[in-house]
């Protein structure tokens, strides 16, 4: 059985892959790819993904959800010290972004593929982007608009020709935000000169109060606590009869989650709003309910300026103390670092 859908398509490849020799570092790819392309189904609305060699497909529901998961995808390859881990050179990615009517392959009630010129028009996109970044087409970016999306934000690549003679078309680069240099999307159609050459329009800095910060922690910390309660309730429904679950709602700012396997504690943490509300603490293992005076993660409150994030300190994850993240991106943080153990 078939349908057609308008469908956001994110199509990625990795710079340079095909030059990696060794078979670790292969497998290292490899096993990145597989863990970004389960991130991003377990975070976002998805019709079907694919890993495709040396890069991945993702065919999504919401045009924003999509432009989030290119740009954290992009982010995590742009982060990564990837000389560290052994590679000769840093590795790279591109993403290319389009919206198009597609065809729904479906058995049994589930998609089993994706076809349509819409897909190998967001494939020809890809080639043509610069190394690190996020392309998207201008029918994309206009969906983009529509929605008023405030937390992404693009600059006029202006025409490019496609690759294998797909013709020429207009492209944006998508930024969070945030980034200096990027015109919001909400605004982007209200930024352009008359004579159709866009003006690249910097967000300027302003003086964010506490009251919007701790507004931001607070509304996180409600969509971790979401976010941990469903996961836990996926990951026992999977695995049942063999794994329970456990999530403690301890107070308005505090929870707590437990997986046992077989009847035996083998996962325990407490998430918590601390540091005077500016701040979102993390304790594994061994802890008691109320006692917060010790964390193995903290997940501070900062500004630019332009716009709030939180910074964590990196105390599980060394290197990613300059991540910016929002509160989706906070959530997989630190469901990343509860179940870390567990995965392996």
């Amino acid at each position: 059985m078939n349908r057609t859908q308008i469908c956001p398509i994110v199509f990625a490849d990795i710079v340079g892959s095909s030059k990696v020799a060794e078979d670790h570092l292969k497998k290292h790819l490899n096993v990145l790819v597989h863990r970004l392309l389960d991130e991003i189904k377990g975070r976002f609305q998805v019709v079907l993904t694919k890993h495709t060699g040396d890069g991945f497909f993702v065919c999504g529901v919401d045009a924003m959800e999509m432009a989030e998961a290119a740009l954290t995808v992009k982010d995590r390859f742009r982060n990564t010290d990837w000389l560290r881990i052994g590679f000769s050179e840093p590795i790279a990615i591109r993403i290319g972004v389009d919206l198009q009517k597609v065809n729904l392959i479906e058995e049994n009630g589930s998609v089993i593929d994706v076809a349509s010129g819409g897909i190998d028009r967001a494939a020809r996109i890809e080639p043509v982007v610069a190394s690190n970044e996020v392309w998207c087409s201008d029918h994309f970016f206009s969906q983009l608009r529509r929605e008023q999306v405030r937390n992404i934000a693009g600059t006029a690549i202006g025409k490019k020709q496609l690759a294998k003679g797909a013709g020429e078309a207009d492209l944006f680069s998508l930024h969070w935000a945030h980034e200096t240099g990027a015109t919001p999307a909400q605004n982007a159609d209200e930024r352009s000169a008359t004579s159709g050459i866009p003006v690249m329009i910097p967000t300027l800095r302003r003086k964010i109060a506490d009251a919007e910060r701790d507004k931001f922690a607070v509304e996180a910390f409600q969509r971790i606590s979401t976010y941990f309660g469903e996961a836990l309730k996926a990951m026992e429904a999977h695995q049942r009869p063999h794994v329970e679950c456990r999530y403690t709602q301890v107070s308005p700012t505090k929870f707590a989650a437990e997986v046992y396997v077989d009847g035996k504690s083998v996962e325990r943490c407490k998430i918590w709003l601390g540091g005077r509300g500016q701040e979102i603490c993390y304790s594994q293992g061994y802890f008691q309910l109320d006692q917060d005076s010790s964390y193995n993660e903290a997940l501070h409150v900062e500004d630019d300026g332009r716009g709030i994030f939180f910074r964590p300190m990196g105390m599980l994850t060394m290197g990613r103390q300059s991540q910016r993240l929002g509160s989706k991106d906070a959530a997989l943080y630190l469901w990343e670092a509860f179940t870390r153990q567990l995965s392996q």
